[in-house]
């Protein structure tokens, strides 16, 4: 037996992925907490399985175009639809896309990047208190998200994968954004 089928084999005996998941929630460590703590092997909730990446490998040969949307001209009535649409569209089919001219300076951006990083750099025990999969908080930080994080069954959620180096960290950040005065309806 090959080391990938020991592998395999142990990946699917007696297995309880949510318990697992409990656990590594407990911790509220995430996975920088892991990566400190000095492990050695890579805990079995972040392995796929290899017919599900033989499957997206092959769907990745081709060459994708991630969908760009422009936002000049949204406050013009026609130009506004024309780009409501795009983002539908995005949203339904990728479940995700790239905003240019958006009208946010480079700066912000920057800044929430920082902002970003800094707070991961921090304490563990700092940040325990922000670690939660409770969707209802203003503020928080959770790792491994396994749920859509915004659907009202149109729009895709994006599977969130990632390949891990030692060169630096990978962010990600997600904004909602209501408006004026928040929407009473919540999508989850």
């Amino acid at each position: 037996m090959s080391s990938t089928e020991d592998s395999q084999a142990e990946l699917t005996m007696d297995y309880d992925r949510l318990k697992e998941i409990n656990d590594f929630d407990d911790t509220k460590a995430g996975v920088k907490g892991l990566v400190d703590s000095g492990i050695v092997n890579i805990p079995r909730i972040f392995i796929r399985p290899p017919d599900e990446l033989v499957e997206e490998l092959n769907q990745c040969k081709s060459t994708l175009k991630i969908p760009v949307v422009d936002l000049s001209g949204v406050e013009v009535e026609d130009q506004r639809k024309k780009i409501v649409d795009e983002i539908r569209e995005a949203s339904e089919k990728w479940g995700f896309f790239q905003q240019i001219n958006h009208g946010v300076p480079s700066c912000v951006l920057e800044g929430m990047i920082l902002g970003i990083r800094k707070f991961h750099e921090q304490d563990v025990e700092l940040k325990k208190e922000y670690y939660t999969r409770n969707h209802t908080r203003r503020i928080r930080h959770t790792t491994l998200e396994s749920s859509p994080m915004l659907s009202n069954d149109m729009f895709v959620s994006v599977n969130h994968r990632v390949i891990a180096n030692k060169v630096g960290p990978r962010m990600s950040v997600a904004c909602f954004f209501t408006g004026v005065s928040a929407t009473p309806k919540i999508y989850v």
